[in-house]
């Protein structure tokens, strides 16, 4: 089976972080990334992210600038937690014709505070026959998800599941 390609869309320090950890899978291969801030945009993803290695191409200001240098199948979307200001995004990448997971708070449940935005959203995901899944991560969550004594939960997040004795 092949990797699941992957543009990591948003690179600040949760998205650096998933982003690190989607390089270390084996069934993922990240392929693009996208950041506005102009001092990332132009490096290599894989020094942006923290990696030891180079992946090869660079951060782009925008999805169109990475998806003419390259396919994807899913984007991981960690930008924004308030639907004003990642709604424009959540739709360019469903008209793009890929899926979505995003950290935005707002995104995991928006059912309730922000029904007219998540009907617009939930409309062109079913037209263009793509998914959206929302986690909901805040920022602070790497830093005080686990304690630090647990050796199965450390900061930073649970990314790997290894069997108990």
């Amino acid at each position: 089976m092949s990797a699941i390609r992957v543009i990591q869309y948003g690179l600040g320090p949760i998205g650096c972080r998933v982003a690190t950890l989607a390089a270390e899978r084996s069934n993922l291969q990240i392929v693009g990334g996208v950041d506005v801030d102009p001092a990332k945009a132009g490096q290599d993803v894989g020094k942006v992210i923290g990696l030891n290695r180079t992946l090869g191409f660079p951060v782009t200001k925008t999805l169109a600038e990475t998806l003419k240098r390259t396919q994807a199948d899913v984007v991981l979307h960690t930008t924004n937690s308030y639907f004003d200001l990642f709604q424009a995004q959540i739709v360019e990448i469903l008209e793009a014709g890929l899926d979505i997971v995003s950290t935005s708070e707002e995104l995991s449940f928006p059912w309730l505070d922000n029904t007219a935005q998540a009907q617009a959203i939930d409309a062109v995901a079913k037209r263009v026959g793509k998914t959206v899944l929302g986690t909901g991560v805040n920022p602070g969550f790497d830093g005080y998800v686990a304690a630090p004594t647990d050796r199965h939960l450390r900061p930073g997040g649970s990314h790997r599941s290894d069997p108990r004795e």
